[in-house]
């Protein structure tokens, strides 16, 4: 099997794609029943030896689905034709809540290493890939999500009262999983919300649905009354730690005057600051004499020389 990095990554934005090729996996499930002679031997010859029979029966579903987009001509659009097909087999391989079967990775090496493909369809080859639990799960939210959304697109204009049960739906979607997107979005997170906004401006355009609008609204209020919430919470946190560190220096300072004044240490130190204090005050003292004495002799100096001057310029 292809290293992941020489894969071509499918993602959460092409989720929206997907739904165009589910007219031709629902012919291609019907058609695996009976199986063209060569996509039977195809898929005999690579999954013969398996347990799991149901591997065989999803090759013959996968190969039949080819054959179709190849057909329709869907495969010009490979992120949405053979992207959807990779969503498909992960589907295929894991339970109900999206965890893997014990052979799920076993499933993936032996189709990658042993299908043989054509010309047309070995464009989808590298899509083909185990995009693990965690990423399906949250493709399989947004897949139901946007499966759902389109229903409620079907029903609009003919049935409001289905229409508005799809949306329900979709609400109940984004109620449940927007609680775990933080202010930080990843990928998921924001593709969830831009689903949101393409069922809200469906509904607000003819304002259909008021129930489901109102389910909407609310639940943004109450994210929005979270975010600020925990905006307030992390703003106290940081006035609560810079007064606690103001606090603890103050400590320190009284901590510290209660020892000098009560402590054999302050009394060692008494002593010994007073000498220091008279030393440079007798340092002080004889510099400012220093000084002193050298203003006089300068003034002196000074007067000599002008008296000086002033001789010699009357003599002259």
């Amino acid at each position: 099997m292809k290293p992941l990095e020489e894969k071509k990554i499918i993602t959460y934005d092409m989720v929206n794609k997907f739904f165009l090729n589910n007219t031709n996996m629902a012919m291609a499930e019907m058609a695996a029943r009976t199986p063209t002679q060569q996509i039977k031997s195809v898929c005999d010859s690579i999954f013969s030896n398996q347990q799991n029979s149901n591997f065989n029966s999803i090759c013959k579903t996968l190969l039949s689905y080819f054959q179709l987009c190849k057909v329709t001509r869907s495969l010009s659009n490979p992120d949405s034709s053979c992207g959807y097909a990779n969503y498909w087999l992960n589907s295929k391989v894991r339970t109900e809540n999206g965890e893997s079967y014990t052979a799920t990775p076993m499933f993936f090496d032996i189709l990658n290493n042993s299908l043989t493909w054509d010309t047309d369809s070995s464009i989808c080859k590298n899509y083909i890939y185990n995009i693990g639990d965690e990423v399906y799960k949250k493709m399989n939210i947004l897949f139901t999500y946007y499966s759902n959304y389109n229903n409620f697109l079907i029903y609009k204009n003919t049935n409001p009262d289905v229409s508005c049960t799809h949306a329900q739906k979709c609400a109940k979607i984004y109620e449940e999983n927007i609680v775990n997107c933080s202010t930080f979005e990843d990928e998921f997170c924001k593709e969830l919300k831009a689903f949101r906004d393409i069922l809200m401006n469906q509904l607000l355009s003819p304002i259909i649905c008021a129930d489901q609008q109102d389910i909407i609204l609310s639940i943004d209020k109450k994210m929005d009354e979270s975010t600020s919430q925990n905006q307030r919470e992390e703003s106290s946190q940081a006035t609560t730690i810079s007064a606690s560190s103001f606090g603890t220096m103050m400590g320190v300072s009284l901590l510290s005057l209660f020892l000098y004044k009560v402590t054999p240490l302050g009394s060692w130190l008494s002593p010994r600051i007073g000498n220091l204090k008279k030393t440079l005050n007798i340092v002080d003292n004889e510099e400012n004499e220093s000084l002193f004495h050298y203003s006089e002799s300068t003034a002196s100096n000074s007067t000599n020389e002008d008296y000086n001057i002033a001789y010699h310029f009357v003599g002259n």
